[in-house]
């Protein structure tokens, strides 16, 4: 765009160096024949030249400012384009961290919650239930965020949003399909990605 503005600008120098040049040359021949009345076709000639000079700045400074506004407009659109890729391309990356230390974490209760089971008695039943209790805030806390980044007017995030609720319940009650919905979870959040990824690169 400052090129284009430098180009318009040297076009107008010159346009007005061309101007001065002509009005100069006309006002010479103003002086030394006015009263020789047969140059009259000279003196035609040559406001035709001043007057094609006087518009010719115009007309460059209306395709010159077209010109930048064009260029502004391509680049304003560029800058809109790259922001939105870098929001979404965080908003992917926070989205796939977030499903991981769900998963991460209600496996951890799980297995603590087994371990209890197997060795209630032992001294470390209290670290255990403490272990549980920290992994299960854990993950609803990454619950609730994750909840306000996805779109439940979305259909896939919508399922996603169901799958992570079905998986906190599950930790909660026996874990017995803790890792099958884990695995829905993963290849559901794979598919939202790359969704999301397609849209990315089709705004480049």
């Amino acid at each position: 765009m400052e090129d284009s503005l430098n180009i318009v600008l040297n076009t107008l120098k010159t346009e007005i160096d061309s101007l001065n040049i002509v009005s100069k040359t006309l006002n010479d021949f103003i002086i030394s024949s006015k009263d020789n009345s047969s140059d009259i076709t000279v003196w035609i000639s040559l406001l035709i030249a001043f007057f094609a000079v006087l518009t010719g700045p115009i007309v460059q400074l209306i395709i010159g400012k077209k010109q930048i506004e064009s260029q502004f407009a391509v680049s304003h659109k560029q800058i809109s384009a790259d922001i939105i890729s870098k929001n979404k391309q965080l908003w992917i990356s926070e989205i796939n961290n977030l499903v991981s230390e769900i998963i991460v974490n209600l496996k951890n209760v799980c297995y603590y919650k087994k371990l209890l089971a197997k060795f209630s008695i032992l001294p470390q039943t209290k670290s255990h239930e403490e272990n549980i209790s920290i992994f299960t805030q854990k993950s609803d806390i990454c619950m609730h965020k994750l909840i306000l980044l996805l779109d439940p007017e979305i259909s896939q995030q919508k399922e996603l949003i169901q799958h992570l609720n079905e998986l906190f319940n599950e930790s909660m009650d026996g874990c017995k399909n803790i890792d099958e919905y884990s695995r829905l979870i993963i290849t559901l959040t794979q598919k939202i990605i790359l969704e999301e990824t397609k849209l990315i690169e089709s705004n480049i």
